[in-house]
């Protein structure tokens, strides 16, 4: 595999990453301590909060959590890495004719700030103007030390997939690549670049935010990570459509395909933690259908 082949697969893994790590919202409903969650039934499933990255201060789950993995017969992740997915994926990310020319509306500041970024994640100069400008502002979100390990190891949503493998489950995706895909490509290319400037000049404020999220993810303090993640996406300039497009629209979608589910039984489901609290969020809307949810970890 060929320099471009493996630093464009480091970009796919990072992106996918990056769109899990983003699903965290300001938290409306009072059950907020949590991050491993029992829907009681005649066979009980349960709802697991991840945080997408490879940090083993976020890996490293005790035996209640992996009781309840290796009890269930199918898991369900947000979206499942296989081939074509990763193609799928790695077509997106390509800046097209529409984009052409994009790194020249940033000011010579922010793009000489964008290549220092990016050099520090591994990625020379001359990959800038083929990615699109969303795939930029993703990657400029995670630090790069971060970044570095989860293109050496699975980020913790992955590394479930493959033990679900390797224990013959049944594995399921709740969203298709292109769905999540969608939540960037419908942003306008001036909207892209105005998120992008704004990630270069957060990048000092990274670090501390990525381990203020890690302190409050290992407390399983999900109102505590969802007003650090409402912080990055304020920093973001993220618009009101942006914000539903990445929490409402895909909480409604991935409830209505994780339902069936729950309702056979013996079910594991792992979503971004931020997916599971709010008014809107997978916990509350079990809990009008009927379901009845305990934290368990």
């Amino acid at each position: 595999m060929n320099r471009s082949a493996i630093a464009r697969r480091g970009i796919i893994r990072a992106v996918v990453s990056v769109l899990i790590l983003l699903s965290f919202c300001p938290p409306a409903w009072a059950q907020t301590k949590g991050l491993l969650w029992k829907i009681d039934g005649p066979q009980p499933s349960h709802v697991f909060g991840t945080i997408h990255l490879a940090d083993p201060r976020v890996t490293d789950l005790p035996s209640v959590f992996w009781d309840a993995f290796r009890e269930s017969k199918t898991f369900a992740m947000e979206v499942v890495m296989e081939s074509s997915g990763v193609m799928e994926m790695g077509m997106a990310v390509l800046a097209g004719p529409q984009e052409k020319g994009w790194e020249e509306r940033l000011s010579r500041d922010d793009y000489q700030k964008l290549q220092q970024a990016m050099q520090k994640r591994g990625f020379p100069p001359a990959f800038i103007p083929m990615l699109k400008p969303w795939v930029h502002a993703m990657l400029l979100s995670v630090p790069p030390r971060q970044l570095d390990s989860m293109q050496k190891s699975p980020p913790l949503d992955f590394l479930l997939q493959q033990r679900a493998v390797s224990q013959g489950k049944t594995v399921i995706g709740l969203e298709e690549m292109s769905e999540q895909v969608s939540v960037f490509e419908r942003m306008s290319l001036p909207d892209q670049i105005q998120m992008l400037s704004a990630m270069v000049r957060y990048q000092e404020n990274l670090e501390g935010l990525t381990e203020q999220l890690i302190a409050a993810y290992r407390d399983r303090d999900l109102a505590r990570l969802g007003r650090l993640m409402e912080e990055g996406l304020r920093m973001s300039g993220a618009d009101r459509s942006y914000r539903d497009r990445l929490l409402l629209d895909r909480n409604r979608r991935m409830f209505e395909r994780m339902l069936p589910l729950v309702q056979r039984g013996n079910a594991f489901i792992a979503v971004g933690a931020g997916h599971l609290v709010g008014e809107d969020g997978l916990l509350r809307l079990l809990e009008r259908r009927g379901f009845r949810v305990q934290s368990v970890y």
